[in-house]
C-alpha cells in the first residue's frame, strides 16, 4: 500500500507517452505518486491546448506535468516555476533524466515581486501567504514557514523574453484566486489556461475573473480542474 508518511527510497520507472519513453524519479515519501496518477493515469492535462510556442508551468512540483507538456509539444519553449526546495531538486532531476531543457525558476508566481512566505506540509505540498495564511485555520506552524522569492507574471515574462504565454498551466494551492484578482492586464497576453482551482474559489469565480479578457471557461471532467480559452 502506498503511503507518503514513512520515508522510503526514491524509485525510478519508465512509461511510454506520445510515442516517447519517459523516465520518472518518484519520491515514495511524498505526494509524487498522486501527481503521477493525476497526470499520467487520469490525464488531467490531456485536453486541447492548440499548438503552443510558449508554456508556463506554475507549480511544477516534481516536474511530471512539464515532462508531459514537453512530450506533447516538443518545439515549445517551456518554463517551470516551483518554490519548494525539495520539489525543485526533484524537478531538476526529472528534467535531466529526460533531456528536457525547460527553464527552471526557483520561486513562486505571485501578484507582486518580492519575498513571500511558504507554509510547507509533510508531503511537500505548500501554501503561499502574503501577510496571511491560506491554510485552514489552526494548521499553520511557524516552524514550517520558509521565505522564497516571488515573481509577478510580467517579471517572469520579461526574464524569459516572452511577450505572450500560449499555455498557462496553474496548480498553486489556492493562490490562483489572488493571482487572478483585480483582473491583471497580463491576462490579455495569455491564450489558454489549464489547471486547478481550490477551496472557496470555484469555477464561477474563475469565470468572473477571466471573462473580461475574452476567456471561455470550461469545467473539466476532473476534480476542480478548468480550461480557459481566449478568443
Amino acid at each position: 500500500m502506498y503511503s507518503p508518511a514513512v520515508w522510503k527510497p526514491a524509485r525510478q520507472l519508465t512509461i511510454r507517452y506520445q510515442q516517447r519513453l519517459l523516465k520518472l524519479s518518484m519520491r515514495m515519501d511524498t505526494d509524487d505518486f498522486y501527481a503521477f496518477q493525476e497526470i499520467f493515469v487520469y490525464r488531467y492535462y490531456d485536453h486541447p491546448l492548440g499548438q503552443p510556442a510558449t508554456i508556463l508551468d506554475l507549480g511544477a512540483n516534481c516536474g511530471y506535468a512539464t515532462l508531459l507538456l514537453a512530450a506533447r509539444y516538443p518545439s515549445a519553449r517551456i518554463a517551470s516555476v516551483e518554490p519548494h526546495p525539495a520539489n525543485l531538486a526533484a524537478l531538476r532531476s526529472n528534467l535531466q533524466l529526460n533531456g528536457v531543457s525547460a527553464a527552471i525558476i526557483a520561486g513562486a508566481a505571485t501578484r507582486d515581486d518580492g519575498p513571500i512566505t511558504l507554509f510547507v506540509n509533510q508531503s511537500q505540498n505548500h501554501t503561499k501567504s502574503l501577510g496571511h495564511t491560506l491554510m485552514p485555520s489552526g494548521r499553520t506552524n511557524p516552524e514550517n514557514a520558509i521565505s522564497v522569492r516571488g515573481f509577478s507574471i510580467p517579471t517572469l515574462m520579461s526574464e524569459l523574453g516572452w511577450d505572450h504565454i500560449d499555455v498557462l498551466k496553474i496548480d498553486i494551492e489556492g493562490y490562483e484566486s489572488i493571482l487572478f484578482a483585480d483582473r491583471p492586464a497580463w491576462l490579455g497576453q495569455v491564450s489558454r489556461i489549464i489547471g486547478e482551482f481550490h477551496r472557496a474559489y470555484g469555477i464561477e469565480a474563475v469565470r468572473s475573473d477571466l471573462l473580461p479578457f475574452g476567456f471561455t471557461v470550461f469545467a473539466l471532467p476532473h476534480r476542480q480542474m478548468f480550461l480557459a480559452v481566449r478568443g
